[in-house]
């Protein structure tokens, strides 16, 4: 029994972990359509330096986050296969006692 609920716990982070890897790496290669979509949006008085400071702001705070994405999702990944590995071990230790008790 605890094998079977820390799998399907184990794997679900483990699913999460990925989902954001996945979604941080889309995130960056998503940037310039982000970019050439606040282009079609830009107001026309303003001047073309501001526009620009604009876009550069906006370009680093996607990198940001999806830094902070592919980071928090490997974590996740890697805590919940530790956590795996810990309870596989433990019921190992568990079954190994429990035969020596029944010989």
């Amino acid at each position: 029994m605890l094998a079977t609920s820390h799998a399907a716990r184990c794997g679900s982070r483990t699913g999460f972990g990925i989902t954001l890897v996945r979604y941080g790496f889309f995130m960056r290669t998503q940037s310039d359509e982000i970019i050439q979509e606040f282009d079609q949006n830009y107001d026309p008085y303003g001047s073309p330096d501001e526009l620009r400071e604009e876009e550069a702001e906006l370009e680093v705070e996607n990198q940001w986050l999806s830094l902070i994405f592919i980071f928090l999702g490997f974590f996740i990944m890697m805590r919940a296969q530790a956590e795996y590995i810990r309870a596989k071990r433990l019921q190992a230790v568990v079954a190994a006692t429990s035969d020596v008790a029944t010989a």
